[in-house]
């Protein structure tokens, strides 16, 4: 037997007690008495069916708990959000924000004001300048001409040339060593020319240190003007009508005679010539004689030997000093000027220690604070001087014996 009914409308079971009451789930209740089930023992053996008529109640008559549960939760986020947004525009940025401070044992600390965050003023917008302001600039208006601004001239420094680079040959290379036309590559070694006579007509170029010339005879002609040497060594001289030309930085020595009809052209700018060799019994030394024709140019000159017989010598000095160094005596000529020689000096200083006589003529040009002297004239020698320029100083003039009608005097 069972102790419990159902519900007709939901089907829960319910206390046959409570069948009057609305059923707690549905609402569904009787609206007359209703039978209810008895146990078994209690019950006749054949119940008289009992007819139930459901009350037909309107639906707003039921119970509404189980709706407002459901629509509790609704309602609630809506008055939060409802609650939210109303707060939320009826709060001011001015109205400062209370912050509870609570310590950590309980005790509640006084609130402290937090200031509202302060915000980001927008920069103020550039004003835009009238049309008559950007008309007035001279950019924008074509007739408005901008001052000529003239720039300064710049001048580029001078530049001095650059440098020549002369690329060496290796000694030796491109060298022609036969014929008439030559070329040297020695610049630290020297050449010796064989001697030259008849026709020979010779031309040197190119560089070597030292250039060795044998000598000259008959009509033969050598020209080393176009060779860069250091030195230059004449050993047997110039005899004939044969023509030498020769030039040297640092030195040239005559170590023959330039005799006959001989031309010798000698340039050392930069050094000396010396007609080099002395005389002694047997030997003449290095003369220039028998009508030779001698033109040197060079900073210091210097005659060991005698000028004889109308040779005719032109030497240019104009800063350096010109010597006659070998004395004359009785027995050994010297640097002696005679036989009607014709000499021609410019210098700076000039000296005679070998006699002028014998008709000798002898002139010079004396540059700067200049000095003259001599040891001994005779035999008609005559000896003039004068001064490059007018403004220099007079020479200083050491004369010594003056025989045999010789004459010493300034050029007229």
């Amino acid at each position: 037997m069972s102790l419990f009914t159902k519900c007709p409308s939901c089907g829960l079971p319910r206390n046959p007690e409570d069948a009057e009451n609305p059923c707690s789930l549905c609402g569904w209740f009787l609206g007359v008495s209703e039978s209810l089930e008895k146990p078994d023992e209690l019950l006749p053996d054949e119940p008289e069916p009992v007819t139930v008529t459901p009350s037909i109640e309107p639906q707003t008559e039921r119970n509404p708990f189980p709706k407002m549960l459901l629509a509790l939760p609704v309602a609630v986020v809506l008055f939060g959000v409802i609650g939210f947004v109303v707060r939320k525009q009826t709060r001011t940025p001015e109205t400062p924000e209370i912050v509870q401070n609570v310590a950590p044992n309980g005790v509640e600390e006084k609130p402290v004001d937090v200031p509202p965050p302060k915000k980001e003023q927008p920069p103020e917008p550039t004003p835009k300048k009238p049309k008559e302001e950007i008309a007035a600039f001279p950019g924008n208006n074509p007739d408005i001409k901008m001052p000529e601004v003239k720039q300064p001239e710049m001048k580029m420094p001078e530049l001095a040339p650059p440098p020549k680079v002369v690329v060496m040959a290796p000694p030796g290379a491109g060298e022609v060593l036969d014929g008439e036309n030559r070329v040297l590559n020695r610049p630290e070694g020297e050449y010796e020319l064989e001697a030259l006579d008849g026709l020979d007509n010779v031309t040197i170029k190119g560089k070597v240190r030292t250039l060795i010339i044998k000598g000259m005879a008959g009509r033969s002609i050598l020209d080393a003007t176009e060779l860069q040497a250091e030195k230059v060594v004449i050993v047997e001289g110039t005899t004939g009508e044969c023509e030498l030309k020769a030039n040297a930085v640092k030195e040239i020595d005559f170590r023959g005679s330039a005799i006959g009809a001989s031309k010798v052209t000698l340039t050392c700018t930069e050094g000396n010539i010396r007609f080099s060799t002395k005389p002694e019994a047997g030997n003449e030394g290095s003369k220039i004689d028998n009508s030779a024709k001698v033109k040197l140019t060079a900073k210091n000159v210097e005659f060991h030997s005698r000028i004889d017989g109308g040779s005719v010598v032109e030497v240019n000095a104009p800063q350096g000093v010109v010597k006659f160094p070998n004395p004359t005596t009785d027995e050994v000529s010297g640097s002696r000027i005679c036989g009607g020689a014709k000499v021609n000096i410019n210098a700076t200083e000039v000296d005679f220690q070998g006699w002028l006589d014998g008709g000798a003529h002898v002139r010079m040009t004396l540059n700067g604070s200049s000095k003259l002297s001599f040891k001994e004239m005779r035999g008609g020698a005559h000896l003039f001087y004068k001064k490059a320029n007018d403004s220099d100083p007079e020479p200083k003039v050491s004369t010594g014996e003056i025989l045999g009608g010789a004459q010493v005097k300034p050029n007229e």
